[in-house]
This record gives C-alpha cells, structure tokens and sequence, in this order.
C-alpha cells in the first residue's frame, strides 16, 4: 500500500459516509456510517497502525467529518 493509495481510499469512504447522512439523513445513515467508521478504522490499523505511512490520525478524521455533517 502506498502513502496515495491510502490516503485516496480513506478519503473517499468519509466522503461517502458524509453523502450517506446528506442523501438518507442521519436517522436512516446510522448504520451505513458506523460500519463505514469501523472499516476506516480497521484499515488504518491494518495499513498503517503507527502512523508512519500518512501521518494522519483517520479515526479522528472521519469522527469529527461526520459530526461536522450530522450539524
């Protein structure tokens, strides 16, 4: 896995987890976004558990992108 490839895919699954709660609502996104979340964050570990591949904390990333969106 390379430092794009990466980075690529984790941001496109916030973006999709952001879609989700504009297109369903948070109400119906719930479930789509939690395992979204989980998957972004077993991927970090498995890819990149001590940072050093991004440098970018993804489990935070997506908590305070999905709240931003939740409003």
């Amino acid at each position: 896995m390379t430092k794009l490839k990466l980075n690529i895919m984790m941001e496109g699954l916030i973006a999709t987890a952001v879609e989700k709660i504009y297109v369903l609502g948070w109400e119906d996104a719930q479930e789509d976004v939690k395992r979204i979340i989980d998957m972004v964050n077993d991927l970090e570990l498995f890819w990149d558990e001590d940072g050093k591949l991004t440098g970018v904390d993804w489990g935070m990333k997506i908590a305070e992108t999905v709240e931003k969106a939740r409003g």
